[in-house]
Protein backbone atom coordinates (compact mmCIF):
# COMPACT_ATOMS: atom_id res chain seq x y z
CA UNK A 1 0.00 0.00 0.00
CA UNK A 2 1.23 3.38 -0.87
CA UNK A 3 1.23 5.78 1.83
CA UNK A 4 2.39 9.64 0.56
CA UNK A 5 1.05 12.36 2.47
CA UNK A 6 1.88 16.12 3.12
CA UNK A 7 1.60 15.13 6.61
CA UNK A 8 3.40 11.70 6.96
CA UNK A 9 3.63 12.00 11.28
CA UNK A 10 -0.13 12.69 11.25
CA UNK A 11 -0.80 9.87 9.48
CA UNK A 12 1.96 7.25 10.86
CA UNK A 13 0.55 8.33 14.70
CA UNK A 14 -3.22 6.76 13.40
CA UNK A 15 -1.38 3.88 11.68
CA UNK A 16 0.72 3.39 14.96
CA UNK A 17 -2.16 3.30 17.14
CA UNK A 18 -4.25 1.31 15.08
CA UNK A 19 -1.80 -1.24 15.14
CA UNK A 20 -1.61 -1.70 18.87
CA UNK A 21 -5.38 -2.79 18.93
CA UNK A 22 -5.67 -6.35 20.51
CA UNK A 23 -7.48 -8.79 18.25
CA UNK A 24 -10.51 -8.89 20.79
CA UNK A 25 -10.64 -5.08 20.57
CA UNK A 26 -10.59 -4.59 16.71
CA UNK A 27 -13.59 -7.68 17.27
CA UNK A 28 -15.53 -5.74 19.84
CA UNK A 29 -15.76 -2.56 17.99
CA UNK A 30 -16.47 -3.76 14.48
CA UNK A 31 -18.93 -5.62 15.90
CA UNK A 32 -20.29 -2.21 17.53
CA UNK A 33 -19.93 0.01 14.14
CA UNK A 34 -21.24 -3.24 12.19
CA UNK A 35 -24.41 -3.15 14.50
CA UNK A 36 -24.88 1.00 14.36
CA UNK A 37 -24.62 0.01 10.27
CA UNK A 38 -27.01 -2.65 10.37
CA UNK A 39 -29.89 -0.31 12.49
CA UNK A 40 -29.45 2.71 9.80
CA UNK A 41 -29.64 -0.08 6.42
CA UNK A 42 -32.41 -1.22 7.95
CA UNK A 43 -34.21 2.06 8.33
CA UNK A 44 -33.86 3.06 3.98
CA UNK A 45 -34.52 1.50 1.11
CA UNK A 46 -32.47 -0.92 -0.13
CA UNK A 47 -30.12 -0.15 -2.71
CA UNK A 48 -26.39 -0.19 -3.09
CA UNK A 49 -24.18 -0.25 -0.30
CA UNK A 50 -20.30 0.20 -1.78
CA UNK A 51 -17.99 -1.64 1.03
CA UNK A 52 -14.62 -2.56 0.62
CA UNK A 53 -12.22 -5.44 1.17
CA UNK A 54 -9.87 -5.12 4.31
CA UNK A 55 -6.37 -5.07 4.21
CA UNK A 56 -3.72 -5.08 7.52
CA UNK A 57 -4.99 -3.49 10.39
CA UNK A 58 -8.12 -1.88 8.88
CA UNK A 59 -11.70 -1.99 10.29
CA UNK A 60 -13.28 -5.52 9.30
CA UNK A 61 -17.10 -5.46 8.88
CA UNK A 62 -17.34 -9.05 6.18
CA UNK A 63 -19.36 -10.70 8.96
CA UNK A 64 -21.87 -8.21 8.55
CA UNK A 65 -22.36 -8.57 4.22
CA UNK A 66 -24.10 -11.84 4.32
CA UNK A 67 -27.20 -9.90 6.44
CA UNK A 68 -26.70 -7.16 4.04
CA UNK A 69 -26.72 -9.01 0.85
CA UNK A 70 -30.23 -10.98 3.05
CA UNK A 71 -31.83 -7.82 3.43
CA UNK A 72 -31.59 -6.87 -0.33
CA UNK A 73 -28.73 -4.73 -0.47
CA UNK A 74 -26.73 -4.90 -3.36
CA UNK A 75 -22.92 -4.94 -2.42
CA UNK A 76 -20.23 -3.54 -4.85
CA UNK A 77 -16.34 -3.40 -4.42
CA UNK A 78 -14.02 -0.94 -5.48
CA UNK A 79 -11.51 -1.93 -8.39
CA UNK A 80 -8.75 0.17 -9.01
CA UNK A 81 -7.01 1.62 -11.66
CA UNK A 82 -3.66 3.49 -11.30
CA UNK A 83 -5.03 7.34 -10.89
CA UNK A 84 -8.12 6.92 -11.66
CA UNK A 85 -11.20 7.31 -10.07
CA UNK A 86 -12.80 3.86 -8.31
CA UNK A 87 -15.18 2.08 -10.32
CA UNK A 88 -17.41 -0.25 -7.98
CA UNK A 89 -18.36 -3.70 -9.20
CA UNK A 90 -21.07 -5.81 -7.80
CA UNK A 91 -19.74 -8.54 -4.88
CA UNK A 92 -22.40 -11.65 -4.60
CA UNK A 93 -21.95 -15.26 -2.99
CA UNK A 94 -20.74 -16.76 -6.25
CA UNK A 95 -18.69 -13.29 -7.89
CA UNK A 96 -15.44 -14.15 -9.50
CA UNK A 97 -12.56 -12.46 -7.73
CA UNK A 98 -9.12 -11.41 -8.21
CA UNK A 99 -6.17 -9.45 -7.14
CA UNK A 100 -5.84 -6.27 -7.80
CA UNK A 101 -3.67 -2.96 -7.95
CA UNK A 102 -2.02 -2.85 -4.36
CA UNK A 103 -2.84 -6.82 -3.99
CA UNK A 104 -6.03 -6.11 -2.60
CA UNK A 105 -8.95 -8.20 -4.04
CA UNK A 106 -11.79 -6.80 -5.94
CA UNK A 107 -14.35 -8.32 -8.72
CA UNK A 108 -13.42 -9.38 -11.70
CA UNK A 109 -14.92 -7.08 -15.37
CA UNK A 110 -17.91 -9.28 -15.86
CA UNK A 111 -19.30 -8.59 -12.67
CA UNK A 112 -21.68 -5.54 -12.94
CA UNK A 113 -20.73 -1.93 -12.65
CA UNK A 114 -23.00 -0.47 -9.73
CA UNK A 115 -22.94 3.23 -8.12
CA UNK A 116 -23.30 3.22 -4.50
CA UNK A 117 -26.32 5.09 -2.59
CA UNK A 118 -24.11 4.58 0.32
CA UNK A 119 -20.21 4.17 0.06
CA UNK A 120 -18.71 2.95 3.34
CA UNK A 121 -14.61 4.49 2.90
CA UNK A 122 -12.14 2.62 4.88
CA UNK A 123 -9.43 5.09 6.54
CA UNK A 124 -6.67 6.03 8.95
CA UNK A 125 -8.28 8.51 10.84
CA UNK A 126 -11.16 10.94 10.92
CA UNK A 127 -12.23 13.85 12.44
CA UNK A 128 -16.28 15.11 13.83
CA UNK A 129 -16.54 17.09 10.59
CA UNK A 130 -15.96 14.12 8.12
CA UNK A 131 -12.22 15.49 7.21
CA UNK A 132 -10.59 11.82 6.67
CA UNK A 133 -6.97 10.55 5.83
CA UNK A 134 -6.55 7.78 3.97
CA UNK A 135 -3.46 6.21 2.34
CA UNK A 136 -1.99 9.10 0.52
CA UNK A 137 -3.47 7.81 -3.07
CA UNK A 138 -6.40 10.08 -3.45
CA UNK A 139 -8.57 7.59 -5.03
CA UNK A 140 -11.58 8.13 -2.58
CA UNK A 141 -11.10 11.84 -3.32
CA UNK A 142 -11.50 12.01 -6.93
CA UNK A 143 -14.22 9.18 -7.09
CA UNK A 144 -16.29 11.36 -4.65
CA UNK A 145 -15.56 14.60 -6.40
CA UNK A 146 -16.31 12.70 -9.62
CA UNK A 147 -19.69 11.52 -8.68
CA UNK A 148 -20.55 14.59 -6.74
CA UNK A 149 -19.57 16.95 -9.69
CA UNK A 150 -22.04 14.24 -12.03
CA UNK A 151 -24.99 14.71 -9.60
CA UNK A 152 -24.09 11.59 -7.10
CA UNK A 153 -27.29 11.64 -4.52
CA UNK A 154 -25.20 9.12 -2.63
CA UNK A 155 -23.39 9.22 0.57
CA UNK A 156 -20.33 8.70 1.94
CA UNK A 157 -19.94 7.01 5.08
CA UNK A 158 -16.56 6.84 6.79
CA UNK A 159 -16.01 4.00 9.83
CA UNK A 160 -13.38 3.85 12.31
CA UNK A 161 -11.91 2.20 15.32
CA UNK A 162 -12.14 4.55 18.53
CA UNK A 163 -8.39 5.25 18.65
CA UNK A 164 -8.66 6.57 14.60
CA UNK A 165 -10.94 9.66 15.57
CA UNK A 166 -9.34 12.56 15.89
CA UNK A 167 -9.34 15.45 18.64
CA UNK A 168 -7.96 18.20 16.23
CA UNK A 169 -9.53 18.77 12.80
CA UNK A 170 -7.65 16.96 10.17
CA UNK A 171 -5.69 19.19 8.18
CA UNK A 172 -7.33 19.62 4.49
CA UNK A 173 -6.55 20.00 1.09
CA UNK A 174 -7.94 21.68 -1.77
CA UNK A 175 -9.23 18.25 -3.14
CA UNK A 176 -9.65 16.50 0.04
CA UNK A 177 -14.30 15.42 -0.16
CA UNK A 178 -15.15 15.37 2.75
CA UNK A 179 -17.30 12.33 4.48
CA UNK A 180 -21.04 12.74 4.53
CA UNK A 181 -21.14 10.83 8.11
CA UNK A 182 -18.80 8.79 9.93
CA UNK A 183 -19.61 5.67 12.14
CA UNK A 184 -17.67 4.61 15.54
CA UNK A 185 -17.98 1.91 17.69
CA UNK A 186 -20.47 4.98 19.95
CA UNK A 187 -22.72 5.28 17.14
CA UNK A 188 -22.67 8.57 14.99
CA UNK A 189 -19.23 10.58 15.11
CA UNK A 190 -20.67 12.84 12.54
CA UNK A 191 -24.48 12.26 11.93
CA UNK A 192 -25.61 11.79 8.38
CA UNK A 193 -27.98 14.96 8.01
CA UNK A 194 -31.78 14.25 6.94
CA UNK A 195 -31.76 10.43 7.64
CA UNK A 196 -32.70 10.23 10.71
CA UNK A 197 -29.36 9.66 12.87
CA UNK A 198 -28.15 11.60 16.06
CA UNK A 199 -24.85 12.07 17.40
CA UNK A 200 -23.54 9.44 20.02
Amino acid sequence: MIIATSSPPLRQSFLDARAQLTPARKREEAQAIGGHLTDFLRNQPVGVLGIYWPIDDELDLRDFWPNWLDAGWRLALPCTTKGQPLIFRELTNSSPMHKGLFDIFEPTLENPELLPNFVVTPLIASDPHGARIGYGGGYYDRTLAKWRQDGWLGKAIGACFSCQISKEPIPQQPHDQLLDGVLCPQGWLKPLINYGVTKA
